[in-house]
């Protein structure tokens, strides 16, 4: 089986990359595109390492949409999301005021006038863009080399983040009459990210959470979705508990190895822009606490991969930050076995976690640490507001501490044994994680889908421009026969 599988930016690739390979090892033939814009500065050390030991496996340069369409269609996406996040209940205004700077200058002026704003970000300017999507239709260029190699299935990830070019991609399979499978790339993505702008035939989602927000936020209907668990976090399902990874950790930072200390997750800059006072206030208070649990305890900085630069001036304070230099983290979560066991040497020894809000916080409870979400004020609109994190909390599996002076009794109280979080850890990793269980990964679960997807095509699309080929005259695909048997 042909499997064109479709994502935004080299960075990305991690993020599926248990999937990729159990396609590759069910024996299909999988070919990757990337787009190269949006992956200008990011790592390509994961993807060239999985293409070195996996020959079905091939990777380009995905096209963008031309032509005068582009200039129309694209602002317009970005102006229905916003009129969605207008209109959404419950979510923190921060991300609607964040997807207003995304607007153009024209959508910007708009927005920024009440009246006008309630005027042109409604029903008709959500009418007006399903009837331009059906104007500009596929991008012919994208139809045809699709149509040059007609694989069985289209996957593609993330399809609704700002300017999302994947989209061009879905529509030209649909206008092929090829399956389509989405896959929902993160934890928040559903919730902070933007509309689908298109739609694919099937939509897999890590948990009962996502199929509810795919349904009630983005009009999918349940039988499009398939609940499938959490592919990012596959990699946690056998971990390498790798002393030797961690001497590396803790030669680099000249620190002894068997000191206890607590791990700081940093988050992105659209959750925290400035991270270093919280940071430096933190260890100043556990430094001077008077418990006897905390005494000699050291807080590990490990930065955000798009903070690394900003939060490198704690080096010069004495702290302990890693990695170190910008060039470890590469704007791109842990992506190659060396630092997964690094990372995992990290978190396996850490007394706990803390963080305000980050995907690094699940990859503390997910390998079984104590996780303490340190609450402020400042970062509220990012924070206890926020629709995802909001569902984080939810499951309680976090520590929650209301202020500096809360976190550090938490601390104590942990460094001194107390882990009353430890069962409702469990229950996150049971429903939020492996909803199906541990015992297959969720990325077997996905290529599974897929496949089936692939396999019971019955999508045959209109006709087509001159010299492409159609799923009516694919070799794989039946024709005349498989035709009259969709009837």
């Amino acid at each position: 089986m042909n499997v064109l599988f479709v994502i935004r930016s080299t960075a990305h690739f991690v993020y599926h990359v248990s999937v990729l390979e159990s396609l590759c090892r069910r024996g299909n033939r999988v070919r990757i595109l990337v787009d190269e814009e949006w992956s200008r500065g990011k790592s390509r050390e994961a993807l060239d390492e999985f293409l070195r030991k996996t020959p079905s496996a091939a990777w380009a340069w995905s096209r963008r949409r031309s032509g005068p369409m582009r200039r129309f269609l694209f602002p317009l996406r970005e102006a229905v999301t916003y009129s969605r996040y207008l209109g959404r209940r419950g979510q923190s205004g921060f991300y609607c005021a964040r997807w207003e700077r995304y607007l153009n200058r024209e959508f910007r002026a708009i927005a920024r006038i009440p009246f006008l704003r309630r005027l042109v970000f409604g029903p008709l300017l959500r009418s007006f863009h399903k009837a331009l999507e059906c104007v500009a239709g596929a991008d012919q260029v994208i139809v045809r080399a699709i149509a040059a190699d007609l694989p069985d299935v289209v996957v593609l990830s993330p399809l609704n983040m700002r300017f999302s070019e994947e989209i061009e991609y879905l529509k030209a399979a649909q206008f092929l009459g090829l399956p389509t499978v989405g896959i929902v790339l993160s934890w928040d993505n559903l919730t902070t990210k933007g509309m689908f702008h298109a739609r694919p035939d099937r939509l897999l989602v890590w948990n009962e959470e996502h199929h509810r927000e795919a349904v009630e936020l983005h009009g999918f209907t349940s039988d499009q979705i398939v609940v499938a668990g959490a592919p990012f976090f596959d990699k946690w399902r056998d971990p390498q508990d790798s002393g030797a990874a961690y001497a590396k950790v803790s030669q680099s930072l000249t620190r002894a190895p068997d000191k206890p200390f607590v791990l700081y997750l940093g988050s992105s800059p659209n959750i925290a822009p400035d991270e270093a006072w919280v940071i430096r206030r933190l260890a100043a208070l556990i430094k001077s606490s008077q418990h006897p649990a905390l005494s000699g305890l050291d807080v590990l900085v490990r930065p955000h991969p798009s903070q690394v630069v900003k939060l490198s001036v704690l080096l010069t304070e004495g702290f302990a930050v890693w990695p170190q230099k910008p060039e470890d983290l590469r704007d791109s979560p842990p992506d190659t076995p060396r630092a997964i066991a690094e990372f995992f040497g990290v978190i396996s020894r850490c007394v706990a976690a803390v963080g305000l809000n980050t995907s690094g916080m699940l990859d503390t409870l997910i390998c079984d640490r104590p996780t303490v979400a340190l609450l402020l004020p400042e970062f509220s609109a990012t924070q206890t507001t926020a629709l995802h994190f909001k569902v984080l909390a939810k499951f309680e599996a976090l520590a929650m501490a209301d202020g500096f002076e809360s976190c550090v009794n938490l601390l104590a109280d942990i460094s001194g044994g107390k882990d009353e979080k430890r069962a409702e850890r469990k229950n996150f990793i049971r429903k939020f994680v492996w909803p199906l269980g541990p015992a297959r990964s969720a990325g077997d679960i996905m290529a599974e889908a897929i496949e089936r997807e692939a396999q019971g095509n019955t999508h045959f699309p209109a006709p087509l421009c001159k010299g492409v080929r159609t799923r009516r005259s694919h070799p794989r695909g039946g024709g005349k026969d498989a035709s009259k048997n969709n009837k």
